[in-house]
C-alpha cells in the first residue's frame, strides 16, 4: 500500500541523511586538523628563517651551556614552545574538556552528594542547590563550570611540558591514585608528608625542580600537602565537598569527596586530560619538527600540499551539500 511505500521511504531518507551528517563530522573533524598541521608548519618556517637569517643569534641566548649546539637546539625548542602554547591557548577548548564527562555520569557516581545539614561550611553556599533528605546537594552546573576551568589549566600546563603531583592520604584510595598517577607518568604522594618538603627541597628531595601543579582528592584529608604547596606558590586542583574550605584551593571542584564511585570518576577525568594534553603537545611537536634548518623548500612543500588538502575538503563539503540538498528534496 502507498502508506507502506511512504513509510519505507521516510526510513531510508532518515538513514541516508544520517550518513551525509556522519559524513560532514568526519570532514569537519579532518579539516580542523590539517589546519592546525598547517599554522604549525607556518609557525616552524619561521623559526627556520630566523634561525638562517642569525645563526649566532640562537647559539648565545643560553650562556649557561657549553656547547653552542646544545644552547641552539634547547632555545629553538622553547621558541616552538612558547609558540604551541600561544596557539593552544589562543582557542577556547584546544583540548576538548567538555568531552570528558556529562552531567548523567556525574549524577550516577554520586557527585552531588554532600555531608548532612549540620556538617557544612558556609563558604560552600554559593555551590548548594539546597537541603534534601537532610543532606546538602551540590549543584551540579558548577561543578561542570569548575571543572572545565580546572582541566584547561591542567592541560595548558601539561601541554607546556609542567609536572604533575597526585597527593592523597587516605589508605583506601592509594591504590586509585599509584595507578593513576603511573599511568600518567606523573607523581604521587600517598603517605604522611614530611614537613617542609617543598619549601626545603634542596636538601630534603635533593633537586631544584618541583612539580608545578598539585591535584589532590579532599581539601580537608590533603591539608598539610596543600598548605606546603601554597607556601611555594604551587596552584593546587582539589575537589571540595559541602563542608570544606574553597578557599585554600586555586581550582576548587564542588563534589563529593567520600564516595569511591565519585573519586574514581574524577581520577580518571584527570588521567584523560593529562594523556590528552601530551598526545597533543607530542603531535604538535612532530609536525613542527618534520623539517629541519636546511630544508625550507621542503616546508614550503608541506605548506602546499597541506593547502591542497584543504582545498579538497572544502570542494568535498561544496558536493556533500548540493548531494544532501538533492536527497533531502526527493524525501
Amino acid at each position: 500500500m502507498w502508506w507502506h511505500r511512504a513509510a519505507s521511504a521516510a526510513k531510508h531518507g532518515g538513514a541516508v541523511r544520517k550518513r551525509f551528517v556522519s559524513y560532514a563530522e568526519n570532514l569537519a573533524a579532518r579539516r580542523k586538523i590539517y589546519i592546525n598541521q598547517l599554522e604549525l608548519l607556518d609557525d616552524r618556517q619561521d623559526i627556520v628563517q630566523a634561525h638562517i637569517m642569525n645563526p649566532e643569534g640562537l647559539k648565545h641566548r643560553d650562556e649557561g651551556l657549553r656547547e653552542p649546539s646544545m644552547a641552539s637546539e634547547i632555545t629553538r625548542l622553547q621558541i616552538m614552545e612558547e609558540k604551541m602554547g600561544e596557539r593552544a591557548f589562543a582557542q577556547d577548548d584546544y583540548f576538548d574538556v567538555g568531552t570528558f564527562t556529562s552531567m548523567e555520569e556525574m549524577m550516577a557516581a554520586g557527585v552531588h552528594f554532600g555531608h548532612p545539614r549540620g556538617c557544612w561550611n558556609p563558604l560552600m553556599r554559593d555551590y548548594l542547590l539546597g537541603v534534601r533528605y537532610e543532606t546538602h546537594i551540590i549543584n551540579l552546573d558548577e561543578t561542570q563550570r569548575h571543572l572545565e576551568r580546572a582541566l584547561q589549566f591542567l592541560c595548558h600546563c601539561v601541554y607546556r611540558g609542567c609536572r604533575v603531583l597526585f597527593v592523597n592520604n587516605r589508605p583506601q584510595f592509594q591504590y586509585l591514585v599509584q595507578a593513576t598517577a603511573r599511568e600518567c607518568h606523573e607523581y604521587f604522594i600517598t603517605g604522611p608528608l614530611v614537613q617542609s618538603v617543598f619549601a626545603n627541597s634542596v636538601s630534603r628531595l635533593k633537586t631544584l625542580r618541583l612539580p608545578e601543579v598539585m591535584v589532590c582528592s579532599s581539601p580537608t584529608v590533603s591539608a598539610e600537602a596543600i598548605r606546603e604547596a601554597n607556601l611555594v606558590g604551587m596552584p593546587v586542583i582539589s575537589l571540595v565537598d559541602s563542608d570544606c574550605d574553597p578557599r585554600i584551593v586555586t581550582y576548587p571542584i564542588p563534589a563529593n569527596d567520600d564516595a569511591p564511585s565519585s573519586i574514581q570518576l574524577f581520577h580518571r577525568i584527570f588521567r584523560d586530560a593529562i594523556q590528552r594534553a601530551k598526545e597533543r603537545r607530542e603531535a604538535d611537536l612532530n609536525v613542527m619538527n618534520r623539517i629541519t634548518p636546511l630544508d625550507v623548500h621542503e616546508s614550503d612543500q608541506s605548506s602546499e600540499s597541506m593547502q591542497k588538502l584543504l582545498d579538497g575538503l572544502e570542494g568535498q563539503f561544496s558536493n556533500l551539500d548540493r548531494k544532501a540538498s538533492t536527497i533531502l528534496s526527493q524525501i
